[in-house]
Order: C-alpha cells, then structure tokens, then sequence
C-alpha cells in the first residue's frame, strides 16, 4: 500500500544493528563488527558450557551439530583469510567444507577428522588470536587490492574479512536457533 515499514521491521530485529556492521568500510569498523560477533559467540559457548556434554554434537532438523558448525568456521576462516591474506599454503585439519566443496581438495583439510569439542574449541581460538593480531594494527589501504581466493578466484581482499563476518554471524544464528530446541 505504498507504505515502508523497513524503520519498523529494523527496529524489531534484534540483530539489526550487528547486520549493518557485516560489509565494514574502514578497519576501524571491522575490529568493532568483530568485537561484537566475538562478544556473542562468547556467551553462545558459555551457554554450552552449562549444558548436557553431548549438546555440542547433536544435530538439529538435520542441520550441523555445534561442532560441525565450529569446524566449518575453522575452514571459513582458512579459506577467506588465512590462504588469501596471510598467504598460508594449507587450511586446518579439523576444518569442515560447506556441502557444496567437500568433493574439492582443500589443501590440509582431513576428510576424516572427527575432532571433540575441546580439540575445535582450542583451534577457533589460536585461529582468531592470530585474526585479533592482523586485523589490530590493519589498514584497509595496506591490502592489496585483490585476493586470490580458493573456488572463488580473483576477489576484492576486504571482501574476505567481510565474508568472514557474514560467516560468523549467519552461523551464530543457526547455532543459538538450534540450541534453543536443545533446552526445550
């Protein structure tokens, strides 16, 4: 009816206002974009710490465990940043493809691995102890312009930190959704 309710609808998204920091312009606005993700899954993670041991591996609906989610952040961040960023020639072991490139040989990536919760836990946390390091002193004009990225090609390089938030975020609502069917 001619009528924008998009004030409203924001307005009564809770996550509105994260959402709008997920494509940061200036670095300053990527550590602030990751402070906050990071300030979630903290709470997400202390949240499983009270729960049942076998909460982090139940699957929901068919959806990722939480462990499977976690791995699959390891790999995110392998993929859109540590090969194309730091230059590093292999991902994680323990990292977990998306379904579409589990077929496509990633460089270090263990198809079999089947890591705990504790073993996942301590690789996402060196991994973003080293993306805390990078991103501290960053300046979007010290990037190169563009990245090579695996399966992707050729990207703009402050498209992978934006990409890396887009994963970290999307994942955090599929795993706060999921264990919010855990606790009943």
């Amino acid at each position: 009816n001619g009528v924008d309710v998009t004030d409203y609808v924001n307005a009564h998204d809770r996550w509105y206002p994260l959402r709008t920091q997920l494509e940061p312009a200036t670095a300053g606005d990527l550590r602030a974009a990751w402070s906050v993700l990071q300030e979630h899954w903290t709470a997400l993670l202390a949240r499983v710490a009270g729960m049942p041991p076998e909460t982090s591996g139940l699957s929901v609906n068919g959806e990722w465990s939480l462990i499977q989610t976690l791995r699959h952040l390891i790999f995110a961040m392998d993929k859109w940043f540590v090969l194309p960023v730091l230059g590093e020639p292999d991902c994680s072991p323990i990292g977990l493809p998306n379904s579409e490139s589990q077929e496509r040989g990633w460089p270090g990536v263990d198809r079999d691995a089947d890591p705990g919760l504790d073993q996942v836990l301590a690789a996402r946390a060196e991994q973003h102890a080293r993306f805390d390091r990078f991103i501290a002193e960053l300046e979007f004009t010290s990037l190169p312009e563009t990245s090579e990225v695996l399966e992707n090609g050729t990207v703009p390089t402050v498209m992978c930190f934006h990409v890396v938030l887009e994963e970290e975020f999307g994942h955090l609502r599929y795993a706060l959704r999921d264990l919010g069917q855990h606790s009943g």
